[in-house]
């Protein structure tokens, strides 16, 4: 369930991001995305417990932000990184009992609780956080990015 988008149109941030070696733009920009994406994170643990109170508990532990800098063409001139950014329950977390009893993993319980099941009406809280955040998300990135840039 990845949403993605590309924030095009920063031609003088681009510019200036090329100006520093590989390894720095990478830290550069996960930084300044992992600080813009908070707002995304807060919202959907919010969402979440708004929508499940107490019973959310689990699930809103296993809500964690993973990012990762990817390398292309780095031995290259004109090379760049590009930078991930993952909000959801990960994987690696214990798995959730249900109301029924039932063993699952958290995303897969978040999956069922986002689009619901024929037991369980769909309260989404993933979705709606990205989508009433990501305006906030471009625009703190692309603050963040500079002050990052003018600090090196």
């Amino acid at each position: 369930m990845d949403i993605e988008f590309n924030v095009e149109g920063l031609k003088e941030l681009d510019d200036a991001l090329k100006e520093l070696d590989i390894k720095t733009q990478g830290q550069t920009m996960r930084k300044a995305l992992r600080e813009a994406a908070m707002p995304v994170k807060s919202e959907m643990l919010q969402r979440l417990k708004t929508n499940w109170g107490e019973k959310s508990g689990a699930l809103a532990n296993a809500i964690t932000m993973t990012s990762r800098v990817v390398n292309i063409n780095s031995r290259r001139a004109g090379s760049k990184s590009d930078v991930t950014v993952q909000i959801g329950p990960t994987k690696r977390t214990a798995s959730i009992s249900t109301e029924a009893g039932v063993k699952q993993s958290s995303p897969t319980y978040a999956l069922h609780l986002e689009y619901g099941t024929r037991h369980i009406k769909a309260r989404p809280f993933m979705r709606p956080a990205l989508q009433n955040n990501y305006r906030r998300v471009v625009s703190n990135f692309k603050k963040r990015v500079r002050e990052l840039i003018e600090k090196t």
